[in-house]
C-alpha cells in the first residue's frame, strides 16, 4: 500500500520517472518523522498503526522542508512555476465512520495535527455509508469543509486503493507577483499498482488557496488515525512516502493564458447575462451595511475572482473587485450577497448568511439612486478597456413601493433575470413579510420563468389601468395549453406580502382558456398603482405541486 506526497515543477512531464527528490519506505525507521512513534510499526516496509486497544487519536508528521532543495521547489509552487502532487496508497482493513476514521493533512503549520491546528486536511469517515473524501481547512477556532468528492466508499473491499491530490498554482510569474494568489485542487483515485493504475477524477475541481503560510515558514503534512472502536488499533497501514517530479500520466491541462492565469470552468468568463444583478440596498439603517446581490442563471459554478461592481465617476467607470479569494464562487442557479460589512446587513431581513460575504473593495452608492455594473476585471485588467460587460442596471428609491412609509433599509429586488435591469418595471420592493430584504437567497418578489421551460401563464397585458378608458382596463390571464387537466388556485397580493383577492380556488384548466382580473381587491375596490404578484399553485393529475409567481403592474 503506497503513501506518496510529490512535490515537482509543472512542464517537466518526462516520459520516464526521475529519481526521487527525497523518498522514505521505512526500510529505516521513523526518523524523520514526529509524533506518536511508539503508536505504530513497520512491517514489511508498511506503515501499519498500532495503537492502544481503545479509543485513541494516532499522530504523524513530517518537516515538509528538510532542505534546501525542498525549500526550492516550495518556494516554486509559491511563484506559480511548480504543481504540487500528493498520492497516499491506503488500506483500513475495515468501513470508516465519523468514529472510526483517517485524516490526511496535506499542509499544517505546526507538528501537532489537532483539530485547531491551522491546515488543510483530508477526512474519510462520515455518518452511515455514505462515505467521501472531504476537503476542510482548520484554524484555531473554526473548522470549515471546502469540498466533498463523488466517489462513495461503502464496502471493505473498496478499502485498499490510491489517492492522488495535485494542486496547480494558476498564476505564474515572479514570486513577489504570485505568492498566496491560489489555485485550482484536483482529486484522483485509482486501485491496484499506482505506477499502472487508471486514474478517476473525483468531484470536480477546487479553487483554493493552499499556501497561506509566509514562504519562510517550514510547513508539516501529517497521518491522524481516529477510532473509538478497539477492534480498530492496527486497521491502518501506509507504504512509503517520496518526493519527486509530476508523474507523466497527470498532463499540465490547465491553460495558461497570455497573462500567466491558469483556467478551469470555474474561471472562466461569464457570458453576458449569466450573471445578474438581483438585489440592491442602497440606503441601508444607521449602522447597517450595504449590499449588492447577485444571481447565477445557469446551470454552472463561477468563481468571484476577476469580477468587479462598478458605479460611474467623472472619467467614466470606476471598478471595484469583489475579492481576491480563489475559493469564493457562486453556485447554479445560486446567489452571493457582497456587502460592505457581512457582519453589518440587517439582522431582520430573511437572509442566508452561508452566502453574504465582506466584499474586498465595495463601490459608494447613492442612497437616491444611480447605476451600477458587473464586469468581468480579467487577471490583468486595470483599465476599462481590459474589462467585460456581465450586466448593467439602474436603481431609484422613486421605484419603491408608493405606500412605504420609510425607504431606509428596503432593497429593490428584481422581478425577471431574463429582462432589463434598466427598467422600473422590473423591480421591486422588497416584501414586509421578508423583513424588506432577502440578501444571500430568493427574492420575496420572483417571477417564475426559466430558459428550460415553458412560460406556463401569461398576462396580456402585463400592466393594467383601470381607469375605465377602454384601454389596458383589465387583464387576461391564459395558460398553456399543457397544463389542462391541472387543478389550479390563483391569489393576488401586495408587495407587503397581504392578499388582495383570489381569483381561482382548485380551478380545473382545461387545453385553452382565461381568466378576467379587473385590477380590484377581495371587495371590489381598485387596486392603488404599484408591483403586485400573483401567486399560482398547480396540482398536476400526478399530484406532483408546483407553484409560480408573476409580477402585475397596476398604473
Amino acid at each position: 500500500m503506497l503513501a506518496r506526497i510529490l512535490l515537482t515543477v509543472a512542464g517537466l512531464l518526462p516520459a520516464v520517472r526521475l529519481m526521487a527528490q527525497w523518498q522514505d519506505s521505512f526500510g529505516e525507521g521513523l526518523a524523520a518523522w514526529q509524533g506518536m512513534k511508539d503508536c505504530f510499526e513497520i512491517v514489511d516496509g508498511q506503515l501499519r498503526s498500532r495503537g492502544p486497544e481503545k479509543s485513541a487519536r494516532l499522530r504523524l508528521s513530517r518537516e515538509f522542508l528538510p532542505d534546501e532543495t525542498d525549500r526550492a521547489f516550495y518556494e516554486g509552487v509559491l511563484a506559480g512555476d511548480s504543481a504540487l502532487c500528493m498520492e497516499f496508497g491506503i488500506d483500513l482493513g475495515f468501513v470508516p465512520s465519523s468514529t472510526n476514521c483517517l485524516r490526511l493533512y496535506l499542509i499544517g503549520a505546526d507538528t501537532v495535527m489537532c483539530d485547531t491546528s491551522a491546515a488543510y486536511y483530508l477526512q474519510l469517515g462520515q455518518k452511515g455509508s455514505q462515505n467521501r473524501w472531504q476537503l476542510y481547512h482548520s484554524s484555531s477556532d473554526t473548522t470549515v469543509m471546502l469540498w466533498q468528492g463523488e466517489k462513495v466508499y461503502s464496502k471493505q473491499n473498496q478499502m485498499k486503493f490510491n489517492l492522488r491530490v495535485v494542486y496547480f498554482p494558476y498564476r505564474r510569474g515572479r514570486a513577489n507577483d504570485s505568492i498566496g494568489k491560489g489555485g485550482v485542487l484536483r482529486m484522483y483515485h485509482s486501485t491496484g499498482d499506482p505506477l499502472s493504475a487508471v486514474w478517476q477524477a473525483d468531484g470536480d475541481s477546487l479553487p483554493l488557496n493552499l499556501f497561506p503560510l509566509p514562504d519562510n515558514t517550514t510547513f508539516h503534512t501529517g497521518i491522524v488515525a481516529m477510532y473509538q472502536t478497539a477492534s480498530r488499533f492496527d486497521r491502518y497501514a501506509f507504504d512509503y512516502v517520496a518526493v519527486h517530479p509530476l508523474p507523466p500520466d497527470i498532463p499540465d491541462t490547465l491553460p495558461v493564458d497570455s497573462a500567466g492565469i491558469r483556467h478551469n470552468a470555474l474561471f472562466r468568463m461569464p457570458d453576458t447575462g449569466a450573471l445578474v444583478i438581483n438585489e440592491i440596498l442602497f440606503d441601508p439603517r444607521s449602522g447597517e451595511s450595504r449590499f449588492v446581490e447577485i444571481y447565477n442563471t445557469t446551470d454552472t459554478a463561477f468563481a468571484l475572482l476577476h469580477l468587479a461592481l462598478g458605479v460611474p465617476d467623472q472619467k467614466g467607470w470606476r471598478y471595484y473587485p469583489l475579492t481576491k479569494d480563489s475559493g469564493l464562487q457562486i453556485e447554479a442557479y445560486g446567489w452571493k450577497a457582497a456587502a460592505k460589512d457581512s457582519a453589518g446587513v440587517g439582522a431582520g431581513y430573511r437572509r442566508c448568511d452561508g452566502n453574504i460575504f465582506t466584499a474586498g473593495t465595495f463601490p459608494t452608492l447613492s442612497d437616491k439612486a444611480g447605476r451600477l455594473r458587473l464586469i468581468w476585471l480579467g487577471p490583468a485588467a486595470d483599465t476599462v478597456r481590459d474589462t467585460v460587460l456581465i450586466d448593467e442596471v439602474a436603481y431609484n428609491q422613486e421605484w419603491h413601493h408608493w405606500l412605504l412609509p420609510d425607504l431606509e433599509g428596503v432593497s429593490l429586488e428584481r422581478l425577471r433575470a431574463d429582462r432589463s435591469g434598466m427598467e422600473a418595471s422590473n423591480w421591486a420592493s422588497a416584501a414586509e413579510t421578508a423583513g424588506y430584504a432577502t440578501p444571500g437567497g430568493e427574492n420575496s418578489h420572483v417571477y417564475a420563468f426559466s430558459g428550460n421551460e415553458p412560460e406556463w401563464f401569461t398576462f396580456e397585458p402585463p400592466v393594467v389601468t383601470p381607469d375605465n378608458d377602454a384601454c389596458n382596463d383589465f387583464t387576461l390571464l391564459r395558460w398553456n395549453p399543457a397544463l389542462s387537466g391541472c387543478m389550479c388556485s390563483i391569489t393576488v397580493y401586495d408587495g407587503y406580502g397581504r392578499k388582495m383577492t383570489v381569483l381561482a380556488t382548485q380551478l380545473l384548466l382545461g387545453a385553452g382558456g382565461e381568466i378576467r382580473y379587473d385590477a380590484t381587491d377581495a371587495k371590489g375596490r381598485i387596486l392603488r398603482p404599484g408591483i403586485y404578484v400573483v401567486h399560482i399553485d398547480l396540482v398536476r393529475p400526478s399530484g406532483r405541486h408546483k407553484r409560480l409567481r408573476y409580477p402585475l403592474v397596476v398604473g
